[in-house]
């Protein structure tokens, strides 16, 4: 014989798994959300860094072949930079006059 009140535990027991279960699907699908956020954001970092790294390395590689050229003339042409004494600078002569722009060479 079933009891009278049997019927009435199983219906709440039910009613509370169901309320439950709802309420994990309400939360799961929230962190869900924020997971995805956080993915997008990291998305964007990644993209950010990796046009940040592809501008170093375009940097690296210009440095390293005025690096390679500089060794290259210095070792097979045996040639150095010029000294201060041996540098010069030329003014152009201003158009409104023949007066050197700058004052003449240095």
């Amino acid at each position: 014989m079933k009891k009278p009140g049997t019927q009435l535990v199983v219906s709440i027991s039910l009613i509370l798994l169901v309320v439950f279960s709802a309420m994990t699907l309400v939360s799961v699908r929230q962190l869900n959300r924020l997971a995805f956020y956080d993915l997008l954001k990291l998305e964007r970092q990644r993209d950010s860094l990796s046009i940040e790294w592809r501008q170093l390395m375009a940097e690296f590689s210009t440095w390293r072949l005025e690096h390679n050229i500089e060794n290259e003339v210095r070792g097979e042409y045996s040639m150095e930079p010029p000294t201060r004494e041996q540098i010069q600078t030329i003014f152009l002569a201003s158009r409104q006059g023949s007066e050197p722009a700058g004052g003449g060479v240095q």
